[in-house]
């Protein structure tokens, strides 16, 4: 739906919405023109524009601050992880993302969902970094918060079977 232009620049392009007819651009670092429809839109750092097939590149908006997060721990004794945060002024939704690395090129989990707290159960022990972005009604997403944890819930405790609440064992 739209030719994108970059020099020197950081940036996301993806596709938009289940029917995949729009495309986003976000710009976190320089300047990207997104093209379509005969119409040259010139985006800055911090802003993003959603184009339509068929249609010409929207107006930039600014970007989503990135989200903050509430008392998330940076240590997990217990699975599932349970992700704080507060929830942020005009996002639809979250983009959460867990890699093995600080630069994000090992993802382990990428998904997208409207309810708070996130929760994930299925990591083994380890050092894991967490991004987490909002995503706008238009389905541009914001800026990154990023954080590191470390999982170190195996083996896990045992479960009490008995004696029963109230019973008694010789």
């Amino acid at each position: 739906s739209a030719i994108s232009s970059v020099r020197g620049t950081d940036f996301r392009f993806g596709m938009v919405g289940e029917q995949e007819d729009s495309t986003s651009s976000e710009v976190l670092k320089g300047l990207v023109q997104v093209s379509a429809n005969n119409r040259d839109v010139n985006i800055s750092a911090g802003f993003g524009s959603v184009t339509v097939l068929g249609s010409a590149p929207s107006k930039p908006v600014a970007l989503l601050p990135p989200p903050r997060f509430f008392r998330t721990p940076t240590l997990y004794e217990r699975l599932p992880l349970v992700i704080l945060l507060n929830s942020l002024a005009g996002a639809q939704s979250y983009r959460a993302q867990i890699a093995m690395d600080q630069t994000f090129q090992n993802l382990r989990v990428d998904f997208v969902t409207a309810k708070l707290p996130f929760r994930e159960g299925n990591l083994p022990d380890g050092e894991y970094w967490l991004r987490v972005r909002g995503i706008d009604q238009s389905g541009i997403e914001g800026r990154d918060a990023v954080m590191s944890f470390e999982i170190n819930a195996r083996p896990e405790a045992p479960f009490i079977l008995a004696p029963l609440p109230g019973g008694v064992l010789d």
